[in-house]
């Protein structure tokens, strides 16, 4: 939620949508920086250092905009860049453009050595003390990339659904988890990478649950159906 109140925020002061994405997106580094600090300088274990962080956020994500929930209702979105005449059409077109940026700039940024130490640190902390590098750096760039990935996804969903509420985000770790396991199974023995891997999975996973509504099932059981998806 904290991406999603930054941008509410902002775009209701007038900042520029465009504008206030990109720094909810950079401003999604610090919870990375914090819990990478928990878990390196404190030695705390790396879930219970994600949970402590997140328990702060909630009281920074209230003392943001002094509220709860933020309306931007008759604001402009990201979204408004584009004027197709179906608003639908507008967000698909906007959001696939987003994703494709995001996905290309994450596999460049892989193929550099920063990111093949990033992936070895993931796999291998001994190899990459062997090599004579730091492997809590790489933990820390890590953590930092993917909580600004998780801001921006804030941001965008605050602008889809044009409001932002501090209890934006429960339950998306399992979507998350879902997705990712959907992906990589799927296309286990394919030549397709990680990262195309999960956006598919990612849009399987929507597919499923979709169809599980539409067939009939209870909406107020679509976490249950989530979760055992």
């Amino acid at each position: 939620p904290m991406g999603a109140l930054i941008t509410a925020g902002l775009i209701s002061a007038g900042v520029n949508p465009l504008l206030a994405t990109l720094i909810a997106c950079l401003s999604g580094m610090i919870p990375g920086l914090v819990t990478a600090l928990l878990t390196i300088k404190l030695k705390i274990d790396n879930l219970l250092a994600g949970i402590l962080t997140m328990t702060m956020l909630y009281s920074i994500n209230l003392k943001l905009n002094g509220k709860s929930n933020v309306p931007i209702s008759d604001a402009k979105s990201i979204f408004n860049i584009l004027n197709t005449g179906n608003t639908y059409v507008d967000r698909l077109i906007v959001l696939a453009i987003i994703v494709i940026i995001g996905k290309f700039a994450l596999d460049l940024f892989m193929k550099t050595k920063m990111g093949y130490m990033l992936i070895v640190t993931g796999d291998n902390k001994s190899l990459v003390k062997s090599l004579g590098q730091n492997p809590d750096n790489y933990t820390i760039i890590g953590l930092m990339i993917s909580n600004a990935f998780v801001a921006l996804s804030g941001s965008l969903l605050a602008q889809s659904m044009k409001f932002a509420d501090v209890q934006m985000g429960t339950g998306i770790i399992v979507i998350a988890l879902a997705s990712v396991i959907i992906g990589l199974t799927t296309f286990r023995n394919t030549d397709i990478n990680g990262s195309t891997r999960a956006i598919i999975g990612a849009i399987i996973y929507k597919i499923i649950g979709t169809l599980a509504i539409q067939a009939g099932l209870n909406p107020n059981d679509l976490k249950l159906i989530n979760g055992l998806i």
